[in-house]
């Protein structure tokens, strides 16, 4: 046993999970924890080594991480990207989270939670291969809207910000080059 034990929130954090999932593992103990008086503590290597043995059939990931530039190369073996967002806070409601862009610029569908208002009115709005699911009956696995068809003919050069910015600069009677000036 590693002497440096985390707390239930930090390991949460760590796996990009809610706690809820962690303290179900704990109570069936599925996932390796200790108990230092009412709390559970975790060893962070033994998590990961708890991780890899399982070998959960739809999830891959390196627990030492990955270089960003590198994510481009690794996508490439993907299909599709998933927004994984609660919808807990009305920022994660309302954005459209840079992970989208990178997921369309690496050539992947995007696939979405209902509840991001912030991708719906995008999703509205353009012929991205993007499509909103409802994440609490995946089991059904039927999209609530569907722009697959589009996905080979998407152009993904059109995701930069001097697209984003000419209605803008339009509107302010600029042209995009004036504003570099």
């Amino acid at each position: 046993m590693n002497q440096n034990l985390i707390g239930i929130n930090q390991m949460a954090k760590k796996l990009d999970v809610p706690i809820s999932w962690i303290y179900s593992r704990t109570r069936t103990n599925d996932i390796p924890h200790y108990k230092v008086g009412k709390y559970c503590k975790f060893d962070e290597s033994e998590v990961w080594d708890w991780l890899e043995k399982e070998r959960f059939p739809n999830v891959s990931y390196d627990s030492s991480g990955y270089r960003y530039n590198d994510l481009p190369r690794i996508l490439a073996d993907f299909d599709v990207g998933l927004v994984i967002y609660k919808g807990n806070t009305t920022n994660f409601i309302y954005n459209v989270p840079n992970k989208m862009f990178e997921y369309l610029v690496c050539g992947l569908d995007v696939w979405f939670p209902k509840e991001m208002k912030g991708i719906c009115n995008f999703f509205n709005r353009t012929p991205a291969p993007i499509l909103k699911l409802d994440f609490t009956s995946l089991d059904k696995m039927i999209p609530l809207d569907s722009s697959t068809a589009i996905s080979e003919t998407f152009d993904r050069t059109s995701l930069t910000a001097e697209q984003a910015f000419a209605p803008l600069l339009g509107q302010l009677g600029m042209t995009p080059l004036e504003h570099q000036a």
